[in-house]
């Protein structure tokens, strides 16, 4: 019965995106399922996740919460789109090599050091180092699949780059100058520069037309691949207790973070492209602020109106040309 109604809503979703003619069904199209919004969406969903590991971090091992993140995204995939799956199979076995290395960049060595690293290290310095990944998205595109960036693009990202440093640095260099980087740092930055390897060539690899299947594939692949890890270190750390805490945590990381919001995250990479869509990756720390203000009282100050705004403007920039592929 679950089954059916998860497939019965997914074909209701698609098929409603697909009424062009429709008034409501443009409205949906044009601006719920557009390729901005989806990328807005994403991040804010994935910002919000890192909020969760980071408050779990000494109760919850981070491989264990990325085996059951991943997992529970696996069971959803299959129960909403079985059918789809089943009919493309014969074509996710002939793409298996890429896949399993869009696995392995996407989530075995992209979400498991992230995930790590947000045990190990600060907020702050996991900002700072995710703002290269949409840098590393183009000088990747640019050297390995050959895309020609224009000099506005290049002006955008330089943009977000610096209206997010504003944000992390809060208007003062010293903070910048005085970050201590640690064991955590290499773990998050291994997982940037994965996730800028994927999103580079996220339109080369199979099923590139139809991203959910694509990323219930990888996820497939990256269960399996993920596996001798999560035995590896459930047999070597200390026994901890299933919370409900934990459970919720792995809920929402796998349904939210990892369905929902990388659906909208690969259908708005798969619409813009790496150089138009990667700058949308400075919002992490933008609603990382916003959460703090409307959560934790924090407050709002002009140094943070200022890279918003700059970081907007990036995205704008960089946005408006598309990529030429030469």
């Amino acid at each position: 019965m679950a089954l059916t109604v998860g497939r019965q809503a997914f074909r209701l979703i698609h098929v409603t995106s697909l009424k062009h003619s429709a008034p409501f069904g443009a409205f949906v199209t044009r601006w719920l399922f557009g390729p901005a919004m989806c990328a807005i969406l994403g991040m804010l969903i994935w910002a919000l996740g890192y909020v969760v590991v980071r408050e779990l971090r000494f109760d919850v091992p981070p491989v264990w919460l990325s085996f059951w993140r991943n997992t529970t995204a696996l069971v959803v995939y299959v129960a909403i789109a079985y059918p789809r799956l089943k009919r493309n199979l014969p074509e996710i076995i002939r793409g298996w090599r890429p896949l399993a290395w869009g696995s392995l960049l996407l989530i075995v060595f992209g979400n498991v050091p992230m995930t790590i690293s947000l045990t190990k290290t600060t907020l702050v310095n996991v900002s700072i180092i995710s703002a290269v990944e949409p840098m590393m998205i183009i000088v990747f595109a640019v050297l390995l699949y050959h895309m020609r960036i224009s000099v506005r693009q290049w002006i955008g990202v330089a943009l977000s780059l610096v209206g997010m440093l504003l944000l992390i640095a809060r208007a003062d260099i010293d903070v910048l100058l005085n970050v201590e980087f640690n064991g955590g740092d290499l773990w998050a930055l291994t997982a940037v520069l994965c996730w800028s390897l994927y999103v580079a060539g996220l339109r080369t690899m199979p099923l590139s037309d139809r991203p959910f299947l694509q990323t219930a594939a990888v996820t497939f692949f990256g269960e399996v691949l993920m596996l001798p890890w999560f035995v590896w270190d459930s047999t070597t750390r200390p026994a901890f207790e299933v919370t409900w805490d934990a459970v919720l945590a792995a809920l929402y990381l796998g349904v939210i973070a990892s369905v929902i919001a990388l659906w909208l995250w690969v259908r708005a990479l798969t619409l813009l492209g790496p150089a138009r869509g990667g700058p949308f990756a400075h919002l992490l720390p933008v609603f990382g602020i916003l959460l703090g203000i409307a959560f934790l009282g924090e407050t709002l100050f002009s140094y943070h109106i200022v890279g918003i705004a700059l970081i907007a403007l990036g995205i704008y920039l960089t946005s408006l040309v598309r990529a030429k592929a030469r």
